[in-house]
């Protein structure tokens, strides 16, 4: 094959690529899976998936859509006068992008979806349920993140469940998720019948959440114990 040729096939193929890479856009709406597919569905980009069929592909991926999607969560929850700081220097939060870039990223089967899963949960149950006013679900709306997204989220912790039956962080979700809903009891239940961690942080996690639990049902002597076990 003359040099010529080559250099055809080689400005082709390439100019082929960019074309496909010019239509993916980050944290785009059609980005969310729809909920017929679950939340752990597999990462399909605007009808381009096989470029994300080989591995490495995939978890670049998922991995950019974790962070970037954790930075843009993150610096939104900065108080306003900061914000308009970290504005002049080029970061600027947006909420709403953050989370459909994490719920995109947690229907990797990797490490990365595990720990976007793990951060969704942890936000959504610790920081959106200690509000006292939510917006109203959208009826019919089955891609709305905004509010509490019960039913995604359930799905999402089923999942993780049974890709990870022996981690207690998701005992430990789970418990958080119960207590957000008002099923106390139940979360308190579920906290004290897990299994102990080898991890010290996250077994101390499980006291804390235990000790909640039991000031919330006014059980003070399980609360004290807890407490001074955590101390």
């Amino acid at each position: 094959m003359s040099t010529t040729s080559l250099e055809e096939v080689t400005n082709e193929s390439f100019q082929s690529s960019q074309r496909r890479l010019s239509r993916l856009t980050l944290g785009s709406e059609n980005d969310v899976s729809k909920a017929a597919e679950g939340p752990q569905a597999k990462l399909d980009m605007n009808g381009d998936a096989d470029i994300f069929s080989h591995p490495v592909d995939h978890f670049i991926h998922s991995g950019t859509s974790l962070c970037f999607g954790m930075l843009l969560l993150f610096i939104s929850m900065v108080p306003p006068a900061l914000n308009r700081i970290l504005y002049i220097i080029g970061f600027r939060g947006d909420r709403s992008r953050g989370l459909r870039l994490l719920w995109q990223a947690s229907q990797s089967h990797t490490l990365t979806g595990a720990i976007s899963a793990l951060t969704l949960l942890a936000f959504y149950n610790s920081f959106v349920r200690a509000a006292d006013i939510l917006p109203d679900p959208v009826d019919g709306n089955v891609d709305d993140i905004e509010g509490y997204p019960m039913s995604r989220l359930e799905s999402l912790l089923a999942d993780m469940r049974n890709r990870f039956p022996h981690s207690q962080l998701w005992v430990l979700e789970e418990s958080r998720m119960r207590g957000a809903n008002r099923e106390v009891e139940e979360a308190l239940r579920l906290i004290r019948n897990g299994k102990k961690s080898p991890l010290k942080q996250v077994q101390a996690l499980h006291v804390f959440e235990r000790s909640i639990d039991a000031m919330h049902l006014h059980q003070y002597e399980l609360c004290a114990e807890s407490f001074i076990e955590v101390n």
